[in-house]
């Protein structure tokens, strides 16, 4: 999937909804606005992709922005203290899953920051393109 747009239809069918139930879960008032993106004619807002991001925690942005990595964020499971032996396993396993786990959360913390980085240079580039119109609409008459 090559496109935001590719990556945004395939989540809606990997979520078994209809564009129109996932505008709603995203709190679009109307469905025009997901509609228009998923047909390619306009792009997904900030506001759009962060209420993505807010209501799909599980989803990886990184593969909803760049098509890298995996659709869905696999968190590594948490064994619960009493399960591990001590006597038969060593005590150095639970610490060995606890480095493993915050080695995880610290990449996801990274690639987190790194869509929030895309995101905000997109907010620049969209506020540059707003700028740029603002005099064409201006200079525009009613007739």
């Amino acid at each position: 999937m090559t496109t935001i747009y590719e990556r945004l239809s395939h989540l809606i069918q990997l979520k078994k909804l209809t564009p129109y139930r996932f505008s709603q879960e995203l709190g679009f008032s109307k469905p025009a606005k997901l509609y228009s993106i998923l047909k390619g004619k306009t792009q997904p807002s900030y506001d759009t992709l962060t209420s993505i991001a807010t209501v799909y925690h599980d989803l990886d942005c990184n593969w909803l922005l760049r098509g890298t990595g995996q659709t869905y964020i696999t968190l590594m499971p948490v064994v619960p203290s009493e399960s591990i032996n001590a006597e038969t396993e060593g005590p150095l396993l639970g610490v060995e899953l606890l480095q493993k786990q915050i080695q995880f959360l610290e990449k996801q913390v990274s690639d987190r920051d790194e869509v929030i980085a895309l995101l905000k240079e997109q907010i620049i580039v969209l506020r540059d393109v707003i700028n740029r119109l603002k005099p064409v609409n201006e200079n525009v008459t009613l007739s």
